[in-house]
C-alpha cells in the first residue's frame, strides 16, 4: 500500500482518519520529505537542461511521486492535485493533471527569507483553496455512511436466492422473470466493497452510485480511464459507467457518438449506450499540433457489464468470443465506415447473457465485446486528427510499428486480432 510522508486533511474530516494507515479518501494536499541534495530532487532547474532529470536516483523519486498522484486520483474523483515536495532546505509545489505536471522552482526556505516567505504564503494559500481550486471534481458527490444511497447500496450487494452465477452452462432451477425479459436489462455486475469511498456521478443528468473501480488505467498521464459498476438511481438496475479524458481535437468525435451511431444501424458485439456526456463543456476544440494534449473529461454509461478477455476458460470458448469481435468490427466498416484503429486484448470483453435453449431451458452464454472506441475513425476522415500515435504497441501491426507515420487498415486491425489470439492462449 502506498503511504505518503503526510497531507493536508480538512478539519471536518478528523472523524473520517484512521490513525497509523494512509487516508487516501480524506487527503486533499500531498506532502513528500526528503534528507536533501540534488540525489534526491526530481527535477533539475539548471537552465538548458531536462526539468526531468535522468539521473536514476532522481527518476526513481520522481516515479514515487507520481505514484503517490495516480493513487489520490484513484481514492477521489479529481482533475488536479497539488504535492509539497521538501527536500532538505529546498521546497517545490507541484500540480497533477491527466496532461502532465507543473512544478516550481526550487527555493531555500531555511537559508533565505524569501524562501520562507514563500513557504509560509503556499501552505496559507492551500489552505484556502475551495475544493474545485484544489482539482476536486465538484460534479461528484461523496455519499455519507447511512444516506439512503449508501444504505440502497449495501443492501443491493448482499447475495439472494434468485442471484446466477456468470460462468457459461446450463442454469439448473428456476429463472427469476427479469432475466427472461430484454426490457428489464438485467446484466452481470455487483457493488464493490465498503473500503473505498461510494458517490453520485452524473451523466446527462441521471444519477449513478459507485464505489470502487473494476478497472482503472496504469499512469497517471493520459485518458485516465476508471470503470464502474453503477447503480442507475431512476431505474435501480447495474450498469457500466466509464470515466475518462477523451482528446479534444477538430473533427474528433466522442465513443458515445460513434457507439450511438453503431447502436442505431444494428451493429452487434458492441456496447449499448444507455447516456453519455462531458462533464465540463469543452472549449473550441483544438488544432493537432505540438505541445501538451488536448483532453476534456467524459462519461459514458452502457448497459453491458463484462468479464476481461482473459477470464475465458476453453481455447474453444476464446476463439468464439474473438469472432463476435470480428464481426462486430466488420459490421462497424461495412455498414458505418467506422475503423475501431485499436484492437488489443483489453478492448475485447466478455458479456455474460441469459439465453433460451431449443429446448425451453436457460443457459448462461458468454458473447465477444468490442470495446473502447474512443480512438474510432470514419473513412471520410483522410488525415491525422491528433497528434499522437493511436493504438495499443503490444498488439499493433508490424507494418505499423515499422512504419508509424502511416494509417491504420482493415489488414492491420486483422493482424491484431490474430495478436490477440496468440496472446490469449500462450500467456
Amino acid at each position: 500500500m502506498n503511504k505518503i510522508d503526510g497531507s493536508f486533511i480538512h478539519e471536518s474530516d478528523r472523524k473520517r482518519i484512521t490513525k497509523k494507515l494512509p487516508n487516501w479518501p480524506e487527503m486533499q494536499f500531498l506532502i513528500e520529505f526528503k534528507k536533501g541534495g540534488t540525489a534526491k530532487d526530481p527535477f533539475d532547474d539548471i537552465a538548458g537542461h531536462d526539468p526531468d532529470s535522468s539521473a536514476k536516483t532522481r527518476r526513481a523519486v520522481r516515479g514515487q511521486i507520481m505514484a503517490y498522484a495516480e493513487c489520490l486520483f484513484s481514492y477521489q474523483h479529481r482533475h488536479a492535485a497539488f504535492l509539497l515536495f521538501v527536500n532538505g532546505n529546498m521546497f517545490r509545489v507541484l500540480c497533477w493533471d491527466r496532461s502532465g505536471v507543473t512544478v516550481t522552482e526550487a527555493m531555500d526556505y531555511i537559508r533565505t527569507i524569501d524562501g520562507t516567505k514563500a513557504l509560509l504564503k503556499v501552505t496559507y494559500a492551500l489552505s484556502k483553496l475551495n475544493h474545485a481550486q484544489q482539482g476536486v471534481d465538484t460534479t461528484a458527490t461523496r455519499l455519507l455512511p447511512g444516506s439512503c444511497g449508501w444504505a440502497r447500496m449495501d443492501l443491493l450487494s448482499q447475495s439472494i436466492s434468485d442471484d446466477l452465477d456468470s460462468a457459461e452452462g446450463l442454469i439448473e432451477g428456476d429463472v427469476h422473470e427479469v432475466f427472461t425479459n430484454p426490457e428489464e436489462t438485467v446484466t452481470y455486475g455487483s457493488l464493490s466493497d465498503r473500503a473505498f469511498p461510494r458517490y453520485r456521478l452524473t451523466v446527462a443528468g441521471q444519477d449513478y452510485l459507485v464505489g470502487k473501480h473494476i478497472f482503472i488505467a496504469f499512469g497517471m498521464i493520459g485518458r485516465g480511464t476508471r470503470g464502474y459498476v453503477a447503480l442507475e438511481w431512476k431505474t435501480q438496475r447495474f450498469v457500466f459507467l466509464k470515466d475518462s479524458w477523451r482528446a479534444c481535437y477538430t473533427g474528433v468525435e466522442s465513443e458515445g457518438t460513434i457507439l450511438s451511431i453503431l447502436n442505431a444501424n444494428g451493429i452487434t458485439n458492441v456496447p449499448t449506450v444507455v447516456q453519455h456526456s462531458d462533464v465540463f463543456f469543452p472549449p473550441d476544440e483544438a488544432k493537432p499540433g505540438a505541445g501538451l494534449r488536448h483532453m476534456v473529461h467524459t462519461r459514458l454509461v452502457v448497459k453491458e457489464i463484462c468479464l476481461p478477455l482473459t477470464a475465458f476458460t476453453s481455447s474453444r470458448q476464446l476463439v468464439r468470443i474473438i469472432y463476435g469481435c470480428i464481426t462486430a468490427h466488420g459490421l462497424a466498416w461495412l455498414k458505418c465506415k467506422y475503423m475501431h484503429r485499436d484492437v488489443s486484448a483489453g478492448n475485447l470483453l466478455i458479456y455474460p447473457e441469459v439465453r433460451r435453449t431449443q429446448e425451453g431451458k436457460y443457459r448462461i452464454y458468454w458473447t465477444g465485446i468490442l470495446a473502447d472506441w474512443e480512438l474510432a475513425k470514419h473513412a471520410d476522415k483522410k488525415v491525422a486528427t491528433q497528434p499522437q500515435r493511436t493504438g495499443t504497441w503490444h498488439f499493433m501491426s508490424v507494418y505499423l510499428l515499422d512504419h508509424p507515420g502511416m494509417p491504420t487498415t482493415i489488414a492491420d486491425e486483422l493482424e491484431a486480432f490474430l495478436h490477440v489470439l496468440v496472446y490469449g492462449l500462450v500467456r
